[in-house]
């Protein structure tokens, strides 16, 4: 669609609807380019109301970008099977130590390491000290949310350094002693402090996941529907419904005791003492564990495993019950879920592995050199609890002014319900900017403050400075630069690209025509250029075959962009050059543009192939009209070049998106080489639209492939249900129903999206369906002409289930056999006519 910049004003002359379809009168004309200039006084009545709403706390995991949150993840799991390797070569290689000089220099390793988990737990709880202490001074606001995920990290970041120290101390004591001797009483009560605090990790790290539970309990029906979780009720309840991992707690604790008991009677009757002399040979030693020592320690193996399958358990519970919430409501708790599953998932298995080859194995294999290091303490679960509590605290910390780019994921997920917002909503993006960075400052710092803060502020400007992070400007000058997505002209361009599977010449079809979409963009005029002609949904053998030619070609108009090669899809090229079908429209877009004084406005869309072939026409036109500004909206566009193409495409037309359905499989293929190109829309069937998501926010919505998501009717569907779910009050966003409201006046839904059930009334009423159009006029056309078929053979015959009889023409003379009819009533003559097959039961 090509139009002069303001020509959307000229009044639209297009032929009158096709008989039955929407009318062209109830669609106004476009305003897609009428956006106007804020006041001075609309500014500032802007920035007033931006400045007293309360600035909150923005934590890391909001802003970190792909990259960092793949090498976060990705770490914990290679770390720690990097870990349960560790542990196996340890449990190996004891057997090869000859003296205990040789083990005293291993436990010189390890405590090396101990002292590296313990500096950079250090550092982190400096880092979460300065950041919890910059909010404060700032004024920043803490939700309910955000407390609890704060807390989760900061208990377990304690719970771990304790742990740490445990293990550093025992090791310290042990190299301390004179002549390779081990001071058992000390180690016995550190193994006793080490395994407790060990113990109280599994539960409380159970009992946080058992929290993101929906609650079961009384008064579920009547709770707030933001406050629906177990974490939501009061300390009660939530201790009530954590009875029985209390139970096992307790259990696990007693095994604890039992096992320092056991060691304590151990020493008390003089065993071990022959461990003394760096030149004792190991093999001339014998530490056989006492039987109690034995069960405890195989008792405690078996409740680990059992605190680890319960904790897999609820982690899929709780995965369950927040694919049935509304994400926009459960967004931060469905993150912090997923992020305990990847987080700590591979720990705990890397735990359960550790426990058995550094606990439970050396209790029964009976040498010394396996009891010591059961005491001492095991480096690899050790090693295990920090990265855990390290991710996790760098995750749920409070951002860092230097350390961060001031751009918000929130900021970049705005949108806008209708074209007359966007001035007014690209304005209150830019003061909301400013605002995070410039929040009010609380009290001044005395001088012991300020000293405290400086070296450390100083090299998170360094490492800022390093890290390339924006400056507040720099991230304004981007930010302005940033479109909007628009509701409003999604839905417009969405009806446009339904049109590329209108067979019809005249583009006349019923419901999809020439004659509602010419006024949606204030355009008089419609040609056809076929160049890759489609039937049906992207479903014929020629589509297929286009779709399958997956291998890459280079990109002749830009052969490389920032020194990376350029490489495109060979199937979707193909199509695009197909019959010089590029050459025709660049040639018409030239033609249009030689008679017009203004530049250009142009709009590009399509569904499937059609948004393939869209992006490389967009891309094409750009490069031809430099001066024009290029919209393009894709429905379900599956990948088209490389990460070379696609940033190319992102830099040259920033005013693209791509609107994904669910779990829409095209939109993910071709997989290996390729990557999507404009900001990503996700809709689905429940209600949800996501903005640009996240790592984090991808990785827990929309999992799976369906191929029914990819349907044009699909996208229709769930387009309708996130508007018609602003009226619900458990998944309405702020002023998402006014804002629906508006977008309903600018444009009729229901004919553009082709849906029945979609007028405002019908919207505001929950109970009320949304229909395909065209599916239920099929669907009662099928049912009137079986009921017209019916008609003109006569009413059936039917069997009276009071009497076993047959009823309808013939009465009972028309069924046959003595079992078709009561006792006493006449048989059917032979000599009769029979009943034909549609008049028997």
């Amino acid at each position: 669609m090509v139009e002069r910049v303001g020509a959307s004003d000229e009044k639209a002359s297009v032929p009158p609807p096709a008989p039955g379809g929407s009318g062209a009168a109830t669609l106004p004309a476009s305003r897609c380019d009428t956006q106007r200039e804020l006041t001075g006084a609309e500014k500032s009545q802007i920035q007033k109301e931006v400045e007293r709403e309360p600035q909150r706390v923005v934590l890391r995991v909001e802003v970190a970008s792909k990259g960092q949150a793949r090498v976060l993840t990705w770490s914990v799991i290679v770390l720690n099977a990097a870990f349960c390797f560790a542990a196996l070569g340890l449990l190996l290689g004891q057997d090869k130590l000859a003296t205990l000089g040789d083990w005293r220099r291993l436990q010189e390793a390890q405590l090396g390491l101990g002292c590296v988990c313990l500096g950079v737990l250090a550092c982190v709880t400096l880092a979460l000290t300065i950041n919890v202490r910059a909010a404060a001074r700032e004024r920043r606001v803490w939700s309910d949310r955000q407390q609890y995920f704060f807390n989760t990290a900061i208990v377990l970041l304690c719970a771990v350094l304790m742990n740490v120290a445990c293990f550093v101390s025992s090791l310290a004591a042990t190299l301390a002693q004179p002549d390779c001797s081990y001071p058992w009483v000390a180690l016995a009560a550190l193994e006793f402090v080490r395994r407790f605090v060990f113990s109280f990790v599994l539960l409380f790290l159970l009992a946080r996941l058992w929290n993101m539970q929906l609650w079961r309990g009384g008064a579920a029906l009547d709770a707030d529907p933001d406050r629906l979780l177990i974490a939501d009720r009061p300390r009660a309840d939530r201790l009530r419904s954590q009875k029985l991992m209390l139970a096992c707690w307790l259990v696990l604790v007693a095994m604890i005791a039992l096992n320092l008991a056991g060691r304590l009677q151990q020493y008390n009757h003089g065993a071990r003492r022959l461990l003394k002399g760096c030149d004792t040979l190991l093999d001339d030693l014998q530490c056989t564990a006492p039987p109690l020592q034995v069960v405890s320690a195989a008792a405690s193996f078996v409740t680990i495993a059992l605190f680890t399958l319960a904790w897999g358990w609820v982690a899929r519970r709780a995965l369950r019950d927040h694919n049935n919430l509304p994400f926009s409501r459960y967004k931060a708790t469905h993150i912090f879920v997923r992020v305990q599953v990847r987080v700590l998932g591979p720990v705990q298995v890397a735990m359960l592995l550790a426990a058995l080859l550094m606990e439970l194995v050396p209790s029964l294999r009976g040498n010394c050199t396996s009891a010591v290091s059961t005491q001492v303490g095991n480096l690899s679960l050790e090693l295990s609890l920090t990265l855990a509590a390290v991710v996790l605290c760098v995750l749920y910390m409070p951002k860092s002014r230097e350390l961060d780019s001031p751009i918000l994921q929130e900021l970049l997920q705005d949108f806008c319900w209708t074209q007359d917002e966007v001035p007014v909503a690209l304005e209150r993006r830019a003061q909301r900017l400013a605002a995070s960075q410039l929040a009010p400052q609380g009290r001044e710092q005395n001088v012991l403050e300020s000293s405290v803060d400086y070296v450390p502020g100083k090299l998170r400007q360094g490492l800022g400075r390093l890290a390339g992070v924006q400056s507040l400007r720099a991230a304004a000058a981007q930010l302005a630069k940033e479109p909007l997505f628009c509701l409003e002209t999604a839905i417009r361009l969405f009806y446009w690209s339904r049109l590329a599977y209108c067979n019809e010449p005249a583009l006349d079809r019923k419901h999809v025509n020439a004659a509602t979409a010419l006024p949606l963009f204030g355009l008089q005029h419609w040609e056809k250029h076929c160049g890759h002609c489609v039937q049906g949904h992207g479903a014929s053998a020629e589509n297929a075959w286009t779709d399958l030619k997956s291998w890459r070609v280079a990109y002749s108009p830009e052969p490389r962009w920032s020194g990376r090669r350029i490489s495109v899809h060979v199937g979707f090229l193909s199509a695009w050059l197909h019959d010089d079908f590029n050459d025709r429209v660049l040639a018409k877009v030239a033609e249009l543009a030689a008679r017009s004084a203004t530049p250009l406005r142009i709009w590009v869309t399509g569904h499937s192939l059609g948004g393939a072939l869209a992006v490389l026409a967009s891309q094409q036109l750009s490069r031809a009209h430099p001066a024009s500004k290029i919209t393009c909206y894709t429905f379900g566009c599956p990948r088209v070049g490389n990460k070379a193409f696609a940033s190319l495409f992102d830099e040259t037309i920033p005013d693209a998106f791509a609107i994904v359905n669910a779990t829409d499989p095209v939109t993910i293929i071709p997989k290996i080489g390729f990557k999507r190109v404009g900001r990503r829309v996700s809709i689905d069937a429940q209600g949800n639209l996501l903005l640009r998501p996240s790592y984090f926010e991808r990785s827990v919505v929309h999992r799976g492939m369906r191929a029914a998501d990819h349907l044009t009717g699909s996208y229709a569907l769930s387009m309708a249900t996130f508007l018609k779910a602003q009226f619900s009050p458990s998944k309405a966003l702020p002023g998402g129903g006014k804002g629906v409201e508006a977008l309903m006046a600018a444009v009729n839904i229901g004919a553009l999206l082709v849906l029945s059930g979609a007028d405002l009334a019908s919207m505001r009423d929950q109970s009320m369906p949304l229909q395909l159009t065209e599916k239920l006029e099929a669907m009662q056309a099928a049912k009137a002409r079986k009921l017209e078929g019916k008609g003109s053979k006569g009413a059936a015959p039917r069997r009276s289930r009071a009497l076993g009889v047959c009823c309808g023409r013939g009465g009972v003379e028309a069924c046959e056999g003595d079992e078709a009819s009561p006792k006493g009533s006449p048989r059917a003559s032979a000599d009769e006519p029979r009943p034909s097959a549609d008049e028997q039961v």
